[in-house]
């Protein structure tokens, strides 16, 4: 009894070190207005630099590029890309689709050298093409933005070769006006294979000073929660730097290498991605490596499609999650019941245990040796009753890795709750305690409660070690309240679906009676 309590005992407190650094992570300082000049200096320049962020002129005329799933707004005298709308997706009001950009260009190519001059060429509907003119070269830049997908194509030419750099400015703001708790701004840094495995970087913005990052990025991505900027060259890689910016951006400098460089006449390319950042959005356009997936993350898409398959059927994600999670806990009934019926052994073996402990009052260890003896021989094991949450642990670790970012949740309602992708925050609290915030949260209250009748419910009649309290008290409420903080800041789908396990295992647990 007492290793099974210490064992659950290490498996909430390693969660708990996981979710405070997953979860609750504090946010980067917010750094203070750059002060920047109020134009981009054009002009390439064959010497690497770190580049200012440029504030665009507000009167300056755009170009406005449109398919299916973007609008584009493209400066005509900066030949910078200023805003991008997303035409599927509505703001946090939900009132009109969600526009990104600020005073900084979001992607524009950089480091043109003073006295060069950009002169808009063409446009159509998805296409514009600007010339930069200088001394020595000249430079033809064509925006090539595609009907159907959230893709945009950069191609760079000349008739003379190329110098060995351009440099890239790319600039993300929040998408949602949420908290930096629940909307951290990061980026992600793809680097090229090693003996066949992407290599990752995850770093979180936004940035006090200027950092670099080793060469060798094949794709760049700058991130809020639900959506993404990610960048491709065509060929070659990136060189990183990460900008001081304004709080609520993130934006990072990256020093393009030119294959084509000594070509006649020479050419290089960027694809850029502008839309949510799921695995399955991605992965349409090409980008499906620009975030780590890893192992769980896979089978949390796996089961994400499932979920999305009933919410089809239901016409509401609230409900879908209750079947879905019925559906998990039904599959896992075997290994449950097993791990029940161990459980009700041990109660049946407790008159046994206490003549054990009765007789080895005095010597503790010898008492332990007994008690496991006397499981060995009916055996029964003492762990057997952490089977249904060492069975349910992966899976939802799973799910939070593919839900925290996951769009279909966005916005959608159930119950009391507004935004199931959210905490489903009831009211706000006149202080904020920790580990919690200042939001009075519903539901991870309602888990913690059902979670503490079901502990109620399977360790009623069994064996206790009464002369070790710490055992007894886990074995008690705390373990119900250690979980209840630790999912008080998850998403409201996610503790609706850990709340509908722990119900429907209470069923279980009397169908194993």
């Amino acid at each position: 009894m007492e290793k099974r309590v210490l064992i659950a005992a290490l498996i909430c407190s390693l969660f708990l070190a996981w979710y405070s650094q997953a979860v609750m992570k504090v946010p980067a300082p917010k750094s203070s207005p750059v002060q920047v000049p109020s134009a981009p200096s054009p002009g390439p320049t064959h010497e690497q630099h770190t580049p200012t962020i440029p504030t665009l002129s507000k009167t300056e005329p755009v170009i406005q590029l449109e398919s299916q799933q973007l609008i584009l707004e493209v400066g005509k005298e900066s030949g910078a890309i200023r805003h991008v709308t997303l035409k599927r997706f509505r703001d946090a009001i939900g009132s009109k689709p969600i526009r990104f950009g600020h005073e900084a260009p979001i992607l524009s190519l950089i480091g043109w050298q003073q006295g060069a001059q950009v002169h808009f060429a063409a446009a159509s509907n998805t296409q514009a093409e600007f010339d930069v003119v200088e001394e020595s070269i000249n430079y033809h830049i064509l925006y090539k933005l595609d009907p159907i997908n959230s893709l945009l194509t950069i191609e760079l030419t000349s008739e003379n070769p190329l110098p060995d750099r351009f440099q890239l400015l790319l600039v993300w703001n929040k998408g949602d006006g949420l908290s930096d708790q629940h909307n951290r701004l990061e980026a992600s840094l793809a680097t090229a294979p090693q003996h066949g495995k992407q290599v990752y970087s995850r770093i979180s913005g936004p940035f006090r000073k200027e950092k670099s990052v080793p060469r060798g990025t094949t794709i760049l991505s700058l991130a809020d929660r639900y959506f993404c900027l990610s960048a491709r060259p065509e060929t070659g890689h990136l060189g990183v730097t990460f900008l001081p910016s304004q709080s609520g951006t993130i934006a990072a400098s990256a020093s393009l290498v030119t294959a084509s460089s000594g070509a006649e006449p020479a050419r290089c390319a960027i694809d850029a991605y502008f839309g949510p950042r799921g695995h399955t959005y991605l992965e349409r356009v090409g980008f499906g490596n620009a975030f780590q997936v890893g192992f769980l993350g896979h089978i949390g898409l796996a089961l994400l499609w499932v979920l999305g398959g009933i919410a089809k059927l239901t016409k509401n994600y609230g409900i879908a999650i209750v079947l879905f999670s019925a559906l998990v806990t039904c599959v896992t009934a075997p290994f449950t019941l097993l791990g029940y019926r161990s459980m009700k052994r041990i109660q049946e073996l407790k008159p046994q245990v206490d003549e054990i402990m009765t007789k080895f009052k005095g010597d503790l260890q010898r008492a332990n040796r007994e008690v496991f003896a006397l499981y060995k021989k009916h055996r029964v094991s003492p762990l057997g009753g952490c089977l249904p949450l060492l069975l349910q642990m992966p899976i939802f670790i799973a799910l939070l890795a593919a839900i925290s970012h996951d769009i279909e949740l966005r916005g959608k309602s159930f119950l009391w709750i507004d935004d199931l992708s959210l905490p489903d925050r009831v009211a706000t609290l006149p202080m904020t305690l920790p580990l919690l915030g200042a939001d009075l949260n519903l539901l991870p209250i309602i888990m913690a409660f059902a979670m503490f009748l079901q502990s109620r419910l399977t360790q009623k009649g069994m064996p206790t070690d009464k002369s070790n309290p710490a055992a007894a008290l886990m074995s008690g409420p705390l373990m119900s309240i250690l979980f209840g903080i630790m999912f008080y800041q998850f998403p409201a789908g996610l503790v609706l679906y850990w709340l509908t396990n722990s119900l429907i295992s209470v069923a279980w647990y009397k169908l194993a009676s």
